[in-house]
């Protein structure tokens, strides 16, 4: 701005001019008139977007249903169980929402049913990308000793696990497993240890620890 003239002013109105990653919710007030609930919330959410002069991106727009409590299974199968899982909203050019068992809400995998299977298996995974960078970065470091390179391994580790976890119900125990299997992977690769080597001399998660400390 000039000092002399003052501040300049912008000619174009300000405001919003996009919207990244909206989510909101409704408590279903009649859980068998489900699919019409959803297409008003849905209906509301478009509407109230045009009023602010936003268009949302209709083919990134998804409904979720959650259903719980006493006699929720026979509205859940009504609902699921129709040809045409799609929310129909006129707002929307009549555009049809598509209706989803699961979406990613702030890093975590959230489930119609509750379950934390689904974001265990996409954790396990984030860290099960990080086993060869472990393996060539973090082992090949001579400068780093024994006890340094299982603590990166445990930083990195834990961070990618345990992301949102105290959100999770108890894991059952085939979770449990696969999560010691992929923590053993990354300390194995901090410390150079192989597969095969871990296969064949049977060595554990808390061998591997052990022999750190």
């Amino acid at each position: 701005s000039d000092p002399v003239q003052g501040p300049e002013v912008c000619d174009e109105p300000q405001g919003f001019s996009f919207v990244d990653d909206l989510t909101t919710h409704h408590l279903l007030q009649a859980p068998e008139r489900a699919e019409d609930e959803s297409a008003q919330v849905c209906e509301s959410v478009f509407l109230a977007a045009a009023a602010f002069g936003l268009k949302l991106q209709v083919a990134k727009t998804k409904v979720m249903v959650y259903f719980c409590g006493p006699g929720h299974k026979s509205a859940k199968l009504a609902f699921f169980g129709r040809d045409d899982l799609n929310i129909h909203v006129p707002a929307a050019d009549s555009y049809d929402v598509e209706v989803v068992r699961c979406h990613r809400l702030l890093g975590t995998m959230v489930t119609d049913d509750g379950s934390p299977g689904v974001d265990v298996i996409a954790k396990v995974n984030l860290a099960a990308s990080s086993t060869v960078p472990l393996r060539r970065e973090v082992h090949k470091r001579s400068e780093l000793d024994a006890n340094d390179k299982a603590l990166l391994a445990d930083a990195i580790t834990r961070t990618q696990l345990t992301y949102n976890a105290s959100t999770w119900p108890p894991l059952n125990l085939a979770q449990e497993r696969h999560f010691a299997h992929q923590y053993v992977a990354n300390y194995a690769a901090a410390q150079g240890i192989s597969w095969k080597v871990r296969k064949t001399n049977e060595i554990t998660y808390v061998q591997i620890v052990e022999g750190v400390q």
